[in-house]
């Protein structure tokens, strides 16, 4: 399947759903279909409204053929129109037409493309890899063995696991080890890094935060790159709303999706609804900020170290005391020692002179 000159499959397919679903519609034209604008933004980046002769107001994207000195469309030409239109209809819809366009700069398919081309082909590579390491079969071609060979062939096609048992009277087959490198650790890791980077380009929280070893500080900072993304998407949104019902005297408004809104678990309710600062009986209050450890736990180490410091203190004593007693005793000894030489060196020398 195409859609605007680019094939569809189901990787692109996911990222532009769930886009899509980022926010809802109200007010629309009742013949179109739901995630229609998110869908013509996403592809094309602009979008606009006119009335149309024989079908009241139409949404579709939008060309731009004059821009203002900021940048912003001034006028513009309908694209990527699909459907059998009577051809007076036609040639109605595609007049150039000056009323306001929704813009959201470059399109986010335009902006997610080198990423998905990159995790694309890691998948590609990954298949490649796998593939490498599961030491296929050689089966040699000889007469008489077609049919054991197919027989082999479908037995490994369907994933069946066993042991083949090969003589002469069989066929004549063999495992062959390729010496692939295993890569899918590698490999798996780009594609989860190219897929958290559209995400956030999509203003779309990824699912496998939890599941990445990042920190909460990382994960906190994401969280408010993606809210303030979507904060000014429906800015966007809603000023267009305001501009453009002023022109077709329509009534379009758009919000913020529920299942886009992200919520900050570390503020605790209080029963009224209002956040509850004050802390609970018998809680410490820690002044740090989130990277510090807790009141509590640096509490438990600065006793715990404490405890370590006295006993090196009273071991180093014991050390210290020891060594003066095992000096004084090596004192003792050397005495003893030289006072028994003395002696008997004066008894043999008396003995010589008297005989």
């Amino acid at each position: 399947m195409e859609r605007e000159g680019v094939a569809i499959d189901d990787l692109v397919d996911r990222y532009l759903k769930r886009y899509v679903a980022n926010y809802v519609w109200d007010g629309m034209p009742d013949d179109m279909p739901e995630g229609y604008v998110e869908d013509r933004l996403f592809w094309q980046g602009n979008v606009s409204a006119k009335n149309v002769k024989g079908l009241g107001p139409a949404v579709m994207a939008a060309s731009p053929t004059s821009v203002s000195l900021y940048g912003t469309p001034l006028k513009w030409l309908p694209t990527g129109i699909y459907g059998n239109v009577a051809l007076p209809t036609l040639n109605n819809i595609n007049k150039e037409s000056d009323n306001p366009v929704l813009s959201v700069g470059s399109s986010p398919y335009s902006m997610i493309e080198p990423y998905i081309e990159i995790m694309r082909k890691a998948m590609n590579a990954l298949n490649l890899n796998v593939a490498a390491m599961s030491q296929p079969v050689l089966v040699q071609a000889q007469p008489g063995v077609e049919l054991k060979a197919r027989m082999l062939e479908s037995d490994l096609g369907t994933g069946k696991v066993y042991i083949p048992v090969i003589d002469s009277g069989a066929v004549p087959a063999e495992v062959l080890d390729l010496k692939a490198t295993d890569h899918t650790v590698n490999l798996l890791g780009v594609i989860h890094d190219m897929d958290a980077e559209i995400l956030t380009i999509l203003n779309i929280r990824s699912t496998l935060e939890k599941a990445s070893g990042i920190s909460t500080a990382e994960a906190s900072a994401s969280d408010q790159e993606i809210m303030e993304g979507l904060d000014h998407g429906l800015r966007l949104r809603q000023q267009w709303c305001e501009r453009i019902n002023a022109v077709l005297g329509t009534n379009f408004s758009v919000r913020l999706a529920d299942s886009a809104v992200i919520e900050q678990p570390d503020v605790e309710e209080g029963y009224n609804g209002s956040a509850n600062t004050e802390p609970r009986p018998n809680q410490n209050v820690c002044t740090h900020n989130a990277q510090c450890c807790s009141h509590d736990s640096m509490v438990n180490r600065i006793q715990a170290l404490q405890i370590s410091m006295q006993s090196l203190d009273f071991s180093i004593r014991e050390v210290k005391e020891g060594q003066s007693k095992m000096l004084w005793k090596l004192i003792a000894v050397i005495g003893v020692t030289s006072f028994l030489c003395g002696y008997l060196g004066i008894h043999n020398w008396l003995n010589v002179l008297f005989g």
